[in-house]
């Protein structure tokens, strides 16, 4: 099971062939598998399109092998190639998934159930076990506000129901602190630009969070160019980087915007969440590979 821990990508970011990390190895095989057939790919732009579960398809991008993004959650969580990122270098001939069979990690039954073992509680089962007084909802950092029957959100009703679901997965993510409030999407995203629109975000300079999404090594080019080394973390190298050339994101912001909830939303976010948590639909459930379980599906369509 894959940790999200920033400490754990970043690791793996960092190691000589991230490609060979176990956690890589599994997107390299369910890339291979039927249901990971691209829906279209246009190789003279380095595009493919992915089906996916919430309907909208997912969009990838294969600049080149230190180059790419996906808007699939997977990626958008941990910043790594994902299945569909290296399906599409497969179909492009920029990685081979062939040598998946030969050289294979096999891993024994011990080890794979020496993970770390990570639970995911729906909002309504946290919040019905705190009731029980089975732990306190402050001690995770975890915010729940009752419906206010008085709180009438004129604001919302600019918001087509797509709309709402984005906001609803953003202001989710900040409060549970599963997401720092900085959100990176793509120019033009209709959901993003709309919500920019209604004053609920705006945009920030933020290169560091755009160069994240690049590998470590192609990172350190520059640097290794200008005889400059010893940075042993992701972080530490986009520090240097900037402190270097401090228009390195420059060529991303053409692509790419970082976005944040304006301060005047924090003090109600909670009242809005609960709101539009009773108004939308339920959120359908995506079954993942092998014992992995199960997980909600992703409204909103940021990248990292």
């Amino acid at each position: 099971m894959s940790s999200y821990k920033r400490e754990h990508l970043d690791a793996i970011a960092s190691m000589e062939d991230m490609h060979s990390h176990k956690e890589q190895i599994d997107r390299q095989k369910r890339a291979r598998e039927t249901k990971c057939t691209p829906l279209s790919v246009d190789k003279e732009n380095r595009k493919g399109t992915f089906r996916s579960s919430r309907g909208k398809p997912y969009s990838t991008n294969v600049i080149s092998e230190f180059t790419y993004n996906c808007t699939c959650k997977d990626f958008g969580m941990r910043g790594l190639p994902c299945k569909h990122i290296y399906r599409l270098w497969h179909e492009f001939d920029i990685f081979s998934l062939d040598k998946i069979q030969s050289h294979e990690i096999e891993i024994s039954e011990a080890e794979t159930f020496n993970v770390e073992l990570k639970i995911d509680f729906s909002m309504k089962t946290l919040e019905v076990l705190a009731k029980f007084g089975f732990f306190s909802l402050d001690e995770i950092g975890y915010e729940f506000e009752p419906i206010d029957a008085g709180f009438d959100p004129i604001f919302l009703k600019e918001l087509s129901e797509t709309e709402q679901k984005e906001l609803y997965d953003l202001l989710n993510l900040w409060i549970n602190r599963s997401a720092a409030n900085e959100w990176v999407y793509e120019k033009g995203e209709v959901n993003c630009q709309k919500l920019i629109d209604c004053g609920f975000l705006e945009i920030i300079d933020m290169p560091e969070k755009l160069l994240k999404m690049k590998n470590i090594s192609e990172l350190r080019v520059p640097l290794k160019e200008a005889g400059l080394k010893g940075f042993p973390t992701k972080e530490s190298v986009i520090q240097a980087l900037l402190k270097l050339n401090p228009n390195a994101a420059d060529d991303m912001k053409q692509q790419y915007i970082v976005v944040r909830f304006q301060t005047k939303w924090e003090e109600i976010r909670g009242k809005i969440r609960t709101y539009l948590k009773n108004k939308l639909p339920r959120k359908e459930k995506e079954i993942l590979p092998g014992d992995m379980g199960e997980r909600e599906e992703s409204w909103a369509h940021f990248i990292s």
